[in-house]
This record gives C-alpha cells, structure tokens and sequence, in this order.
C-alpha cells in the first residue's frame, strides 16, 4: 500500500511539473505553487495540505517569500532544504535583476534599475540607504551601502556618499533606500537629505541621476517628481 501511495504522489508531482512547463506559473493556482516549491525540497511526501495551510497562513506566494524562518518552521516539512531553497531562489532573483540592470544603460531605461531596487529593498523590515555610482556610458560601477536605520529613518552623510563617488571616478550616482511602512513618499528628511547632497555634487561636477525611494511594489522618484 506504501509503495502504491508513492507511486500516486511520483505521478502527481509529474503532471503539476509538466503542466507547469506547460502553461508557466499562471497555469497553477497559488497553493499549487507552493507545492511545487515543497516537491523540490521533500522527497516523496505529499505535501498539498502543507500548501493549503501556507497560503491560508501567509495570504500569498509573495506572502509565503516575504515570511520569517521562524514562522515557517511551524509548517511541517520546512526544514532546511526548504529554508535553503527559499532563500536561493529570492536572492536569485535579486542577482537576476541586479544583473539586468548593470547591462543596462540608465540613458535607454531605468525601469530596470528601479525593478532591481524593488527586488533588493523593497521587503526589507529595516531601512537602508544605498549608493550607486554610475559611468559616464551611464552603467553601474559599484554599489555601496550607505547606512543602516531604524523602521522609518536611516542616518546618511553626504560627505561620505561623495567621498565614494569620487574614488569611484564616477560621471553621475543614483541614490536609493526603502520605507519599510510601505509608503514610498519622501518624508521632509528625505527630502532635506537629498537637497544638501545635491548643492556640492554640483559643485564637483557630479550628476544626481535620481532618488529612489522603495516599498514592496512600489516606488517614488524624486527626479520624476522634480525634486531635484
């Protein structure tokens, strides 16, 4: 009977994978998606009713990406292959993007850019403060993390971003950070912050291509909103 029940689960996990490749992740329905993930990571276990009980607890896939380990951990089956696949396939994706955006000149789009800074910041639980500095063929040169904060405000220094700007040898930067409140509207911090990076860049001939600021599925664009 045992060999019987794995059988059944082999053929099921077939047809969801082939009908997967077949129509992509629309064809599926959210807890199919989740159990897709888990077939991955469980060998030869049914794990439909841990997918059901996933999606009624987190709400989503994107609710299921965005969870803590710990609250995970009360889900059967979620150990460590499924941690370690979890987090491999989000930062997968960051790196994905964050690629596109390097081969990407900011003179043709930014969507990418702003795609990568959604990917990299946009779920983050506490606020950060991230410089890019760009070539004069408009590419990314270097990251660097700026600060780190609190859930609604990181400390930033002007001096410093410009520091990095100029060892760098850059032709313009981009600076961005996300609000973990989900609102990516500047506060007047923001705003101050960037109108005094903005006077000594300047200065010293460096472009500010734009401030972005990042929420989970949104963002503001203080270029776009000419503030700056």
């Amino acid at each position: 009977m045992k060999n019987k029940d794995n059988l059944h689960q082999i053929d099921h996990r077939k047809r969801l994978r082939k009908r997967f490749l077949e129509l992509g992740i629309d064809g599926l329905l959210p807890h199919e998606v989740i159990e897709l993930f888990l077939t991955f990571a469980v060998a030869q276990k049914d794990v439909k009713k841990e997918a059901h009980q996933i999606i009624e607890t987190f709400g989503s896939v994107k609710g299921f990406f965005e969870a803590s380990d710990k609250e995970l951990s009360e889900i059967k089956f979620f150990k460590e292959k499924a941690v370690t696949l979890r987090q491999f396939i989000k930062e997968l994706s960051i790196l994905y993007h964050k690629q596109i955006a390097e081969n990407t000149s900011l003179s043709y789009s930014k969507k990418e850019l702003i795609d990568y800074c959604i990917k990299k910041l946009g779920n983050l639980k506490e606020e950060e403060f991230w410089l890019f500095t760009i070539n004069s063929k408009q590419q990314i040169i270097k990251e660097h993390l700026i600060s780190k904060g609190l859930s609604d405000k990181t400390p930033v220094y002007p001096k410093r971003i410009l520091e990095l700007a100029l060892n760098d040898k850059a032709h313009s930067i981009l600076i961005t950070h996300n609000h973990p409140n989900g609102n990516p509207n500047p506060s007047d911090y923001d705003i101050t912050v960037t109108k005094a990076l903005d006077i000594p860049a300047q200065i010293i001939g460096l472009n500010i291509i734009d401030h972005i600021i990042v929420s989970s599925n949104s963002y503001f664009s203080m270029r776009d909103e000419k503030l700056i």
